[in-house]
């Protein structure tokens, strides 16, 4: 946004209008037969990073904390839902993601280390 700011909701639905528009411009089997909005990055956030957690805390599982680091309430807290029943709905979705993005993956291992060291890591 500008001046640092976020960017606003205006300037949010131009730029999804845009990349639509590239998208149904694309004649590939890979292009997602679905329309970009806040909402399906909102969800492919959640899905992406509670698959990248989920392999950090089966790959971490030495560590004393990894059983209070739960993928699921991890992602609960940055989308701020007030239920963990509704964050496991991501689990069935976040299941399809053998290989990840290595960008997500150092990600999850950041996140589950830095919460390692904390007393009250499961909230």
């Amino acid at each position: 946004g500008r001046f640092g700011l976020p960017p606003t909701l205006t300037t949010l639905n131009q730029i999804w209008s845009d990349c639509n528009k590239r998208l149904a411009a694309i004649d590939h089997p890979d292009v997602p037969p679905i329309q970009v909005s806040n909402h399906t990055m909102r969800h492919t956030f959640a899905v992406r990073t509670l698959a990248a957690l989920v392999q950090a805390s089966k790959r971490g599982k030495e560590s004393p904390y990894a059983l209070v680091m739960n993928p699921v309430f991890v992602v609960q807290e940055l989308l701020g839902h007030s239920s963990a029943e509704t964050t496991a709905l991501y689990l069935h979705a976040a299941e399809r993601y053998e290989v990840l993005p290595e960008v997500l993956r150092q990600g999850a291992e950041r996140i589950a280390s830095s919460l390692e060291g904390t007393p009250n890591a499961s909230h």
